[in-house]
Formats: structure tokens, sequence, C-alpha cells
């Protein structure tokens, strides 16, 4: 799919199609914090459609895998003695969340090619299941970029975690106090790895066509210099989300409704999530020229 080439006159599967990887044309997206948020607001609002259904459908899919679970699940427990059935409903509830994981990534994948679509004023063709389609080549690199950082993350927190099951287990005070001392690096450096290594890595992944490491690379060459304006540009755009997430919550409290509002602030959520993630990357690769 070349980038200023209509999606509907490539034809085929998304398999067939060029790379589009193989050469650079700018996104025409300027990359400062307030820039972004306005921008993710309009392509957001101007693609609001197809974005909640490539979000929604896979939440729909989850929905539906969730209530087949349950019978299973229930339907196993009243038909035997509980203690066999434990390893089997603990290994359903595991890959139920394995799939949920999988359809969330799918979602993701759709958005960006939708929202690459609409930011280079493509015409608007390509439908929720094609757009999800489409990205399906990309998943293996997203899980690993998912993975590795989770790794990360974690291994930096291990500090962190033992200091603290150590105050725990001794009740030392000292140790405590350590374990305080230690917590706020703890906290940047998790942030700077998250930065660093994800932030545009799954945006990269999928419009450059990249592996895990080389779309963790990519992201290190395009946040580097950049990391600061990132950081401000994202918290920015935290404080948004935070902001609308209270509203939701005030709403959460009215019964039934404030449920159906939570469900569709998911996918909302999920939407502007993709659509800031994607013009990040775009916005940095503008910067950097390629």
């Amino acid at each position: 799919m070349q980038p200023n080439q209509p999606i509907s006159s490539l034809g085929g599967e998304p398999s067939t199609w060029p790379s589009r990887a193989a050469q650079y044309h700018p996104f025409g997206v300027h990359f400062e914090a307030g820039s972004l948020i306005s921008r993710t607001m309009s392509v957001w609002s101007a693609d609001l459609g197809r974005l909640i259904a490539v979000n929604g459908l896979p939440y729909l899919l989850m929905v539906v895998l969730g209530i087949v679970a349950g019978i299973a699940g229930w339907t196993l427990s009243s038909g035997g003695d509980d203690d066999a059935m434990l390893v089997p409903l603990i290994a359903g509830g595991v890959g139920y969340c394995i799939v949920c994981a999988l359809l969330y990534v799918a979602g993701q994948v759709g958005s960006f090619i939708v929202v690459e679509e609409s930011v280079r004023g493509e015409p608007r063709s390509i439908g929720v299941v094609a757009a999800i389609a489409a990205g399906l080549s990309s998943m293996p690199a997203m899980i690993g970029i998912y993975a590795v950082v989770l790794v990360v993350c974690a291994s930096i927190s291990l500090p962190l975690v033992a200091t603290i099951s150590i105050a725990a287990a001794t009740e030392s005070w000292g140790v405590g106090g350590a374990a305080v001392l230690l917590a706020f690096p703890t906290i940047v450096a998790i942030g700077y790895a998250s930065l660093r290594l994800f932030a545009v890595a799954p945006a990269a992944a999928v419009i450059e066509e990249l592996g895990p490491i080389a779309s963790m690379r990519r992201s290190l060459e395009l946040t580097r210099g950049n990391t600061v304006d990132l950081f401000v540009a994202a918290l920015v755009f935290g404080a948004v989300i935070f902001g609308l997430n209270m509203v939701v919550g005030i709403l959460g409290l009215i019964p039934l409704f404030g449920l159906l509002v939570q469900l569709a602030a998911m996918v909302v959520f999920g939407s502007l999530q993709s659509v800031w993630m994607f013009l990040a990357y775009a916005g940095l690769r503008d910067r950097l020229g390629r």
C-alpha cells in the first residue's frame, strides 16, 4: 500500500500489497503537545465510525467469548469434582486472557491502518474487518514488542520489589526507607524505558512493516533527542484522558447506564490512544525526515 495511493486500487489480499516502508512520504504532522491533542481529536472525530468499529469489534468478541467461557466454566464446575476441575478452569481463564490481549492488539493495529489512510487523505475505502486483517501480519511484531517492554519494565522494578519484600519480611524501618528511596528512580526508569522503547514502536511495526527488535530500534531512533518533548506530549494526553475518566467515573455510579458508559468509554479511549500513538509516530518521523 503506497502512502499516496488509494487502498481500493490495490485489490487482492492484504498480504499481496506492496510494502509501505519502501519510500518515505511526509505525513504533515507537527510534533508538539498541543498540536498533537488537537490533531488527535480532529482525526478521531473525522473518522469516528470506523475507529469505534475497529476498536469495538474486538471488545464485542471479548464479551461473547467471556459469556461462552463463563457458561462452560459453570457447566464444568457443576458437573464434577471441584478439585479436578480447578486446573481446566485456571487454564481456560489464562487462555481467555491471552485471547483478549490478542484481540486488543488486533484492534490497535487496525486503528493504525485506518488513521494512516485518514491522515494521508486517501479515500476511506478500507472496511473494519479489512483494516484488522491488513494488520495481522504485524501481530507477531506487536506481541514481541509488548513482551520485551514487559520484561524490561519488570527487570527494572525487581530491586524495588525485592527491597519491599525484605522490608515486609524483616519489618525493618531501614530497609523500608531504602524502598521509599528506590521508588522514584524506579518509576522514572520505567517511564523513560517505556517512552524510548514502546511509545512509537507499535506504529513503526505496522506502518514500516518491521519486526519487534527493529521496531524498538526505530523507536529509539525517532525518540533520540525528543524524549522530553514526547514526555510532555504524553503527559498532556494523559491529563486529557484522566479528565474524561473522571467524568466516566461519575456517570459509572448510575446503575446499568453507568456500566454501559464504562464499556463505551473503553472503546472510545482505546481508539483515541491509537490515534495519538500514530500521530506521535508520524510527527517524530516528519521531524526526523525519514
